[in-house]
This record gives structure tokens, C-alpha cells and sequence, in this order.
């Protein structure tokens, strides 16, 4: 139990005792709020770096690749043209991986309108902000309704992270058919790909493993 003069916050893993308070501090309610707050940034900030760390670990993978294939081609004599091509690639990889480093940071502010037109066969017409109209397959342009419009809004008037779990039974139901966590991984990297190639930022379309998927569009 705790000493009158501190005030205990309990979670199922962690104790945080706070200060006692002192003459003319806020309540201990105002002071927890100022600790949660705290501990958001930092929770905020954590996912952020596990994120780049993601990428890094993508790059490093693609490295290792390249640098398998020039020595595997060693024995054939070919090792200064493989290893010259692998480390080109590599290059063409870190930039890449910067690149979309920075497209996710400009994501982060998310983007002012999305509009969508469904057509008779499930298709749509898409356009993010003022960019070009793009075209997106059934099932893909199904997806980007669920995250758009299959969620409430957040205070900062983004649609919430929906679960994997969530988000494939409502592409199952808008879809009829039967979906899968892998399914809309899948289905996923297509949008954004598509949305690359329209101009439109990939990484409006935010993915998370513990948390899920959201699509940062403000309303």
C-alpha cells in the first residue's frame, strides 16, 4: 500500500510512484495527466525510431544479398563486375530508404481531402488534396474505404488505428470474401504503390504491428 504522502499508479506491469505533492501543486489527477502525457511523447517517439529501424534492417538485408550474389560469382571470375553492381544497388537502396524516410515524415501532418468514386464494378477513381485522379482495382480501392470511412476520428481528426483483425472482417464483408492479415498486407503494399505512382504520399497509409492500420486523412 502507499505512504499517504505519495500518490500510486498501478498498470498490469508497471508501478509509478509519484512525488508527494507539495504546498500550492496541482492535484495529484493533474500531475498523473502531465505523466501520461509525458509518457506518450516517448511512446511516440520510441515507434518512430522503430520504424527508421525497420527501414535500416531492410537496407542491411538488401545489402547482404548483393554482397552473397559477388562472392558466389567469384568463382567464376565475375567478382569485380557482380561486386561493382551489387554496391550500386546498394547505393540505389540507401537512397531509397532515405527518400522514403522523408515521405514519411511528411506524411505525419496528414493530408487535407480524399475523394473517392466508387464505380459499378467495385473500382474507383481516387484523388488525395489537389493531386491527379488515379485508378484503384476492387479490392484495393475496398481497403481504402475501410480505412477511411471504417473508423471514428481521433482529437486530431485522423481516422484511429484499426486492429489487423478489424479491418479484414470488414474487407471480408464490403468485399464478400474471405480475407486474411497476409491478404491485406498484401493488398497494402499495392496501394501504396499505386498511390507512389500517382504522386500521392504512400505513407498517408500507416501501418504498425502492434497497433494496426490507420490512413492519415483530416476531416
Amino acid at each position: 500500500m502507499a505512504r499517504a504522502d505519495n500518490a500510486t499508479a498501478v498498470s498490469d506491469s508497471h508501478t509509478i510512484t509519484l512525488p508527494a505533492r507539495r504546498a500550492g501543486a496541482p492535484p495529484t489527477a493533474a500531475r498523473g495527466v502531465v505523466a501520461v502525457d509525458r509518457l506518450s511523447r516517448m511512446l511516440r517517439q520510441l515507434m518512430g525510431q522503430i520504424g527508421r529501424a525497420e527501414e535500416l534492417a531492410d537496407a542491411i538485408a538488401f545489402e547482404i544479398v548483393a554482397l552473397k550474389r559477388a562472392l558466389e560469382a567469384d568463382a567464376s571470375g565475375g567478382l569485380t563486375m557482380i561486386a561493382g553492381e551489387a554496391l550500386g544497388r546498394a547505393r540505389d537502396a540507401r537512397r531509397l530508404s532515405m527518400r522514403a524516410e522523408a515521405l514519411r515524415n511528411a506524411a505525419t501532418g496528414g493530408a487535407r481531402k480524399l475523394e473517392i468514386r466508387m464505380r459499378a464494378r467495385g473500382e474507383a477513381l481516387v484523388r488525395v488534396d489537389e493531386g491527379k485522379w488515379f485508378e484503384l482495382p476492387r479490392t484495393v480501392a475496398s481497403l481504402l474505404w475501410v480505412l477511411a470511412y471504417g473508423a471514428p476520428r481521433d482529437a486530431g481528426g485522423f481516422s484511429e488505428w484499426q486492429t489487423f483483425d478489424a479491418v479484414v472482417e470488414q474487407l471480408a464483408r464490403k468485399t464478400g470474401r474471405k480475407s486474411s492479415r497476409h491478404a491485406v498486407t498484401q493488398i497494402v503494399y499495392r496501394l501504396r504503390g499505386l498511390m507512389a505512382r500517382s504522386g500521392a504520399n504512400p505513407y498517408l497509409v500507416q501501418v504498425n504491428r502492434q497497433r494496426g492500420l490507420r490512413l492519415l486523412i483530416r476531416k
